[in-house]
């Protein structure tokens, strides 16, 4: 029932007749900061430029990739949802002006009676447009905010 093995080579044949390997398959190495892992791969780049025998895998700047195609992706998405509503806040913007000029028709003709130049009430006219978009990104901003200050109380 036993196998007797007088010396080395012996163990060696047996033990890999059997499938077992003396030689190590995979090496875990772990280092404490980036700076280290940086250290670690450029020796194992410079032994692989001599002996070519060592394969390893960075996980780390694995996982750093695919975070930061996720977050390219994310940011591309997010630019063409702020460039499609910035054209329609645009067009939104010319609608509400045009029919502001169709309901004041009677004061821009009082304006022109007064001696108001077209340029004067083009002026009047973009100064409104300016005040009501200040106002509102205003009470837009004090709402993010409001809203930002009760997540913040939330505890998730």
């Amino acid at each position: 029932d036993r196998v007797l093995v007088n010396n080395f080579s012996d163990k060696e044949r047996l033990l890999s007749y059997l499938g077992y390997n003396t030689l190590p398959s995979n090496v875990y190495i772990y280092v404490d900061n980036l700076v280290n892992k940086d250290i670690v791969i450029d020796k194992l780049d410079e032994y692989n430029l001599i002996y070519d025998d060592i394969i390893y895998e960075d996980n780390f700047s694995n996982t750093m990739s695919v975070i930061n195609d996720v977050i390219n992706i994310i940011s591309a998405i997010l630019i063409i949802f702020s460039f499609i509503s910035i054209i329609i806040s645009s067009l939104m913007i010319y609608i509400l002006t045009n029919n502001r000029v169709v309901e004041g028709i009677r004061e821009i003709g009082i304006f022109r009676c007064l001696g108001a130049r077209k340029r004067d009430i083009r002026k009047l006219f973009n100064l409104e447009n300016i005040m009501m978009g200040l106002i509102s990104s205003f009470i837009g901003i004090m709402f993010i905010y409001f809203l930002s200050f009760i997540n913040k109380k939330q505890e998730w």
